[in-house]
């Protein structure tokens, strides 16, 4: 069961984050996760942020995501699969929740079905942040190796994934858009297969924004 938002955040846009070379979900998870919550909820998605640093990355070198969040619109709905799309650094999670409660903002995470604001429960929150030091705790004792299961690599058409998918949304063939786009249809194919593309372009309705 989805918890939508409150009546009136109907109607409104929202705006949605998400997080690639992560050691949690892949892309495509999120994605599938995120477009069902808006399309089934109802609501227009504004834009997107995709963060595509490696986890190494601190947020001092991520700059491009707090500018993002600053510029946000007071009391803007935001969309992400859970907080770990934020950071995986618990600090750097409470600084960026910091940001977004003083533009007044709403978190709402897919995953655990749950939105967060300045009014939320201390407890929800501090259980969040807890269950997110546990899990790093836990994968730093097995050794964070290698990419994690199910998972997909950075791929060099990742900058072209909100365009391909607008494409694949309109009905145009693999062939066009590797024409298009200037690639190679082969790994064109190959990327949108790994990564879902079409079954996202599917569960979006016929010209929402992206």
């Amino acid at each position: 069961m989805w918890i939508l938002m409150p009546k009136s955040d109907f109607k409104k846009r929202v705006f949605v984050l998400y997080r690639t070379a992560s050691f949690y979900e892949p892309l495509s998870v999120q994605e599938s996760e995120n477009t069902r919550y808006a399309k089934e909820g109802g609501y227009f998605i504004d834009s997107i942020f995709t963060c595509f640093s490696t986890p190494s990355k601190t947020l001092s070198h991520r700059a491009s995501l707090l500018e993002y969040i600053e510029k946000l619109p007071l009391k803007s709905p935001v969309i992400a699969y859970d907080l770990w799309v934020l950071s995986e650094r618990v600090g750097e999670v409470i600084h960026l929740l910091k940001c977004l409660f003083a533009r007044e903002a709403r978190l709402y995470l897919t995953r655990p079905k749950l939105w967060l604001s300045k009014e939320s429960e201390a407890s929800v929150v501090i259980e969040l942040l807890n269950s997110m030091r546990e899990t790093n705790i836990a994968a730093d004792k097995k050794g964070r190796c290698g990419r994690p299961q199910g998972s997909v690599s950075l791929s060099k058409y990742d900058p072209l994934r909100i365009e391909i998918i607008r494409l694949l949304q309109s009905k145009v063939t693999l062939s066009e858009i590797a024409r298009k786009l200037g690639i190679s249809r082969s790994s064109l194919g190959d990327y949108v297969k790994s990564r879902k593309l079409k079954e996202i372009a599917i569960s979006l309705e016929p010209n929402q924004p992206i």
